[in-house]
């Protein structure tokens, strides 16, 4: 089973010399999210990158499958309750561990 998603998800990294420059990135990548959003030349993916002296960046921008949050929500109920049963399942099918004690009675 896939884990649930949101609509929407980044992967952003961000390089720099001081954490002013990840606060300036971190500006910059809101910026151009809400510019080619704005322009409606968000595709999907979106890829990004920029760079200067003191910082770069990149993201990806994805839409995803998941229609909205509502679908989210009910993708992480179904997630817990597969999970959980799976969990059960391999709890109750496990060995005896060899440091348990055994009865080596031979009666």
């Amino acid at each position: 089973m896939n884990k649930p998603e949101r609509p929407y998800e980044i992967e952003i990294h961000i390089g720099a010399g001081n954490i002013q420059g990840i606060i300036s990135s971190l500006v910059e990548i809101e910026r151009c999210i809400s510019e080619n959003e704005s322009r409606g030349s968000l595709c999907n993916p979106h890829d990004s990158v920029s760079g200067s002296p003191s910082s770069g960046w990149n993201f990806q921008l994805r839409r995803t499958e998941t229609k909205d949050n509502e679908e989210y929500f009910q993708q992480i109920e179904k997630y817990i309750s597969v999970t959980s049963h799976n969990n059960d399942c391999a709890a109750t099918a496990q060995e005896p561990s060899p440091l348990e004690p055994t009865n080596l009675s031979t009666e």
